[in-house]
């Protein structure tokens, strides 16, 4: 079966609240690929994280 790809938001500036949403919707049935937005971005840690972060992810800015 061809994997899909569903996009989950990660709208949130909590470093620990966006692990968390990470590990609970992983799974081997879909391609499941965080959408973190101007929020995480901006946030303390945000940029940190995506430099290390090592799987896909989708960045969305929005004006």
């Amino acid at each position: 079966m061809k994997h899909k790809n569903i996009f989950v938001a990660c709208d949130n500036s909590n470093l620990n609240e966006i692990k968390k949403i990470i590990k609970q919707t992983q799974t081997n049935k879909l391609k499941v690929v965080p959408k973190f937005g101007l929020q995480f971005f901006y946030s303390k840690n945000g940029r940190k994280f995506l430099e290390n972060f090592k799987k896909d992810f989708w960045l969305r800015f929005k004006n």
